[in-house]
Order: C-alpha cells, then structure tokens, then sequence
C-alpha cells in the first residue's frame, strides 16, 4: 500500500510537471526538460510498482509452497506418531489381556480357601497317614496289615517318590549317581497324584512371560513351601523313630500313648499355607491397583 502511494505521488507531480511543460512553453528547452523528467518519473514508478508486484506475488507463492511442504512433512510425523502410538496401544492392551488372564486363573486357584482348604488341595492329610505306614512297611513289614498294604497303594497310586539324601544310600553308578534305600531307614517315601497334579497347576504361572514379577516370585515362594512340608516328613519320621520306633508303629493307634507323636512334631513344623497364598492375591491385587 505504501508503494502504491508513493507511485501515485510521483505520478501527480509527473503529470503536473508535463501540464505545465505543454501549457507554458512547449518548446522552451527548461520546460522540455521538465517534460522529458516528469515522463522518466512515469515510467520509472510504473518500472517498480511492476517490479514490486511481481516479486511479491512470487514471494508469496515460494512461502505458500514451502508451508505446504513443511505441513506434508508435518502431517507424515504426525501419522507416524499416531499409527506408532496406536499400535503399542493395541499390543499394550494385548498383553495386558493376556497378564489379566493369567492372573485370574492363579486368583481361582488361591482365592477363596482356608489353611485346611489349601491342605486338602495338596492332599496333606491322606500325604502324612499313608507314608507313616509306608515308613513302617519300610522298617518292619509285618506291622502292616493287608487291608493298609492295599489303602496305601491305592492314595499313592500315580504319585511320586520322594526322598532325603542324608536317609538314603548315594554311590556311582556309569558315570552318574545310584541312589539305594538304607535297610530299616524310611529314606524313600511317596506323593499322591492328586497332590503331583496340584502341583503342577503351578508351572505354567512360575515361567509365565505375561506373569507380573512380583505374583510370580511369591508363586514361587509357595511352590518351595510345599516342596519343604512334602520333604518334611522324612526328617520327622526318622527323628521320632530314632527317639521310640514305637512312635512310628503306633501313630496311628488311638489307644497308644505313643498316638499323634509324629503327627504333632510334624504339623509343628509345617510351614503354613495360607499365608503364602495370601501373599500372592496381595501381589495380585498391588499390580491390578485394586484394594
């Protein structure tokens, strides 16, 4: 705008200064000079505004692309951002999916059960019974009756042995390790399947990728309690034994004196399982944010 004012201006004095030019004297030499100025003030302003109108209006343009360009490169950051964003979205949420679900298999195997509940789950009591007449079969055969010789098939059928190095007899054997009962030593007992098939619930949760750390370790924590109980009653047996064998022939007499001594020592030092449990829901309930 201020160009073309200025265009103007001089255009008027140019046009002026040729008026007075071709009214007072044309043909005097000052005026023709003053003719021939004013005409070049013409023509020069007319050279500029043009000049300036051209360059502005490519200016412009060279702007206009470059913030097309710039706003394409903006917009292709932009998508890639948000397509980025979206899919760790999609997997985020997949994966948590996929932890919730784990989680809520573990909170269906944990929740809801009492000390005597996680007992019968682990098969415990039938555990404790029949290996103390397993140690007796073991250490005097005859103490047992038929009618225990079959029960006790019967709850350890599909089951496991189980065994303490320090009751048991270690010697090499092709390149390995044989390992052998000591004759009148209950080194080697047994599980049932039930108890096995408990067990194994827990695998799948300790090796878990989805599983949270923290639930996976208190897992864990729970598994090796009752690998320490399950272990337990080798070392109880022979230890009450040693003591009186009489607590091992009768613990299972209840008209002996002699009755619940195992049975006491061993449940004295069970490590109990509601609290590991309870360890693992809390996890649970720490990483859902849920009280």
């Amino acid at each position: 705008m201020r160009e073309f004012i200025y265009f103007l201006g001089s255009l008027a004095g140019a046009a002026v200064l040729t008026a007075l030019a071709v009214l007072v004297e044309p043909k005097s030499t000052i005026w023709s000079v003053i003719f021939w100025i004013g005409t070049i003030v013409f023509v020069m302003c007319a050279i500029a505004l043009l000049i300036d109108i051209v360059w502005k209006t490519f200016h412009r343009k060279a702007i206009s692309t470059t913030s097309m360009k710039g706003s394409e490169k903006i917009s292709t950051v932009d998508e890639t951002l948000i397509t980025n964003a979206r899919s760790a979205e999609q997997k985020n949420n997949k994966v948590f999916s996929a932890q919730f679900r784990e989680l809520q298999r573990v909170t269906d195997l944990f929740g809801g059960k009492d000390e005597h509940a996680l007992m019968q789950m682990f098969d415990y009591e039938g555990f404790v019974k029949f290996n103390l007449i397993r140690a007796k079969q073991i250490i005097d055969p005859n103490r047992v009756t038929p009618e225990e010789s079959v029960a006790m098939e019967q709850f350890f059928a599909g089951g496991a042995a189980i065994f303490d190095i320090r009751y048991v007899h270690i010697s090499p054997f092709s390149g390995g390790q044989r390992m052998d009962p000591i004759p009148g030593v209950a080194g080697i007992l047994r599980t049932s399947k039930k108890y096995e098939d408990a067990k194994r619930l827990l695998l799948p949760f300790e090796s878990s990728p989805q599983m949270p750390t923290a639930v996976q370790e208190s897992i864990k924590d729970f598994d090796q309690a009752l690998a320490n109980n399950t272990s337990l009653i080798i070392e109880v047996v022979n230890q009450k034994t040693s003591e009186n064998a009489n607590n091992l022939f009768s613990a299972n007499d209840l008209n002996s004196p002699y009755y619940g001594v195992i049975w006491n020592a061993y449940w004295n030092c069970f490590t109990p399982l509601k609290p590991k449990a309870d360890v693992v829901l809390k996890n649970i309930r720490a990483f859902l944010k849920v009280s």
